[in-house]
């Protein structure tokens, strides 16, 4: 989009920038959604027990919430950068580095009961909250586990954590990408 002025373009032909990230939010918001659904037709026909045994109704809301994180976070990592190269790039880079670091320090404290606190500074990083979320629904889908659903909800302290901590993240990201696009430069030096 910035590579290209595809907003600047909007903006001259009287397009207001409101509308136009607007539509840009549904649209990549609908194109996660479909490639999410995808995935969980798939692993659901291929008889994954993570989609069989835990309720459906669970893992698409999580799955719903963090879309609405990821556009919001792609949004504010698109703040920062004017060529798409650099942006996959780091971009890339950021999701393998913060997923295994996640992957570590939250399998560490995660099993601590005693640790709630260092868990809920790790919800400040956006992969740190989808971790503990999937890492609950896989704790109830080992062995023999019954999975996840709404009548024992309330025992998965995990789940609930991170699908709180999704929404203050989605409107810090909303909110500072929309402050970040006003006040940080753009080529066009507007």
């Amino acid at each position: 989009e910035k590579e290209q002025g595809l907003s600047q373009l909007m903006k001259m032909m009287g397009l207001q920038g409101r509308i136009y990230s607007v539509v840009s939010y549904i649209f990549f918001f609908l194109l996660y959604c479909l490639s999410t659904a995808f995935v969980i037709v798939v692993a659901v026909l291929l008889d994954f027990r993570y989609f069989t045994v835990n309720s459906p109704a669970v893992y698409v809301l999580f799955f719903f919430m963090w879309g609405h994180v990821l556009v919001a976070l792609s949004f504010f990592m698109s703040t920062f950068f004017s060529r798409t190269r650099a942006a996959s790039i780091v971009c890339y880079m950021l999701v393998f580095v913060t997923g295994m670091i996640a992957g570590q320090l939250q399998r560490r404290f995660l099993e601590q009961e005693d640790a709630e606190g260092i868990n809920r500074a790790f919800q400040i990083i956006p992969a740190f909250t989808l971790y503990r979320g999937l890492f609950e629904l896989s704790s109830y889908t080992a062995g023999n586990g019954n999975g996840l659903s709404w009548d024992n909800f309330d025992g998965a302290t995990n789940m609930q954590a991170s699908m709180i901590a999704m929404v203050p993240l989605w409107i810090v990201m909303l909110v500072l990408s929309v402050y970040l696009g006003n006040v940080l430069p753009t080529a066009a030096g507007a």
